[in-house]
């Protein structure tokens, strides 16, 4: 899913990856009819590793800028995270083509936080942050984390056109 810049709507920042099972048929299932099951079984780590190697292999045939999103699991998993630097240290040559974006309402603890911005830039990669603006309590601890980008959550610039309060 492209992701366009808002000062030049053609101007493709990157494109966002998206989780899809393909069924039996050959459809695309859309992620909000197997996700939830994922989650229920635990699996929600296991996909985000999977989603990586697979990105990480579709850069080395069409190189161009990618979003990833990362489940909460992994996030608050010591041995998912240890598995998903590994994959990041491997892989030197996708690092100024891939972000990793982390959903704020999902954030593990600012230390923790803290630890795997450092852990992720240090291997060459960028994180974005994604549903910005509902934790006013992380806006003191922006700068510590060296964001590639914020996407600001949809309700504070749904209707900014015609909303002047959300303007300001």
């Amino acid at each position: 899913q492209p992701v366009a810049s808002c000062a030049d709507r053609n101007s493709i920042l990157h494109q966002k990856v998206l989780a899809r099972l393909i069924d039996p048929q050959g459809e695309a299932v859309a992620a909000g009819q197997f996700l939830p099951w994922i989650e229920r079984l635990g699996w929600s780590a296991r996909l985000d590793i999977a989603m990586l190697e697979n990105s990480i292999r579709h850069l080395r045939k069409h190189p161009q800028a990618l979003a990833l999103s990362l489940s909460w699991q992994t996030l608050r998993d010591a041995e998912s995270q240890a598995r998903l630097l590994q994959i990041l240290r491997n892989n030197p040559q996708r690092t100024p083509l891939l972000t990793l974006e982390l959903d704020e309402r999902h954030l593990p603890p600012p230390a923790q936080l803290e630890q795997l911005s450092q852990s992720v830039r240090a291997a060459g990669y960028k994180l974005g942050l994604q549903h910005f603006g509902g934790d006013f309590s992380l806006i003191g601890n922006l700068t510590n984390l060296g964001l590639a980008y914020l996407k600001i959550d949809g309700t504070y610039i749904r209707a900014i056109d015609q909303e002047a309060d959300k303007r300001a």
